[in-house]
């Protein structure tokens, strides 16, 4: 099991009490000023393997009951990433919590958005196998007109870019994008 310390619960359930798309979009962006980083993730379809609908459900139950263990909170989106898939999007989770999770749930990847100076850096991570590789980093804003790779929300589409070289090692600074490492 993953252990997770020094957790205030009454302070992450007041996020999601604000909840609705417009937060989790400023969460995703870096302008919430409480939400440091969003993991996404689902446990359905491990290793991009097609499961029966109540498999997939089960799994997923099974995540959010780590999650909540953990200590978290989050939102249940929809979303395709090649299938359609019900995935988690969870508010200040640690990288190393969402990387273990996402080898037990055996999943090929998730994503994981952290705040910085400049705005929100957004990693696809590869988790199959214990092995976390960085697949692609860009740095945000968000998309709502793709056909694949996308989540939604209370009905609303976003998408974090990972697949546009436009955004690929560039920051979003005061409006004009900038080159990063």
């Amino acid at each position: 099991m993953i252990q997770k310390e020094n957790k205030n619960l009454s302070l992450k359930e007041s996020y999601l009490e604000e909840g609705g798309y417009s937060k989790l979009v400023r969460a995703v962006a870096g302008l919430e000023p409480n939400i440091n980083s969003i993991g996404i993730i689902t446990a359905e379809n491990p290793l991009a393997k097609k499961l029966s609908s109540e498999e997939n459900k089960q799994r997923n139950k099974n995540l959010a009951s780590d999650l909540r263990s953990l200590g978290y909170g989050f939102y249940q989106i929809k979303g395709k990433f090649g299938n359609y898939e019900h995935p988690f999007a969870i508010p200040n989770i640690t990288k190393a919590d969402i990387l273990k999770l996402g080898t037990k749930y055996e999943q090929e990847a998730i994503i994981y958005v952290e705040k910085t100076t400049t705005g929100s850096v957004a990693e696809m991570i590869q988790t199959s196998g214990g092995n976390y590789n960085e697949m692609s980093r860009v740095v945000l804003p968000l998309a709502d007109d793709v056909e694949d790779f996308y989540s939604i929300y209370k009905g609303r589409k976003f998408s974090i870019p990972f697949f546009d070289d436009m955004f690929k090692k560039k920051a979003l600074v005061r409006g004009r994008l900038v080159d990063i490492e």
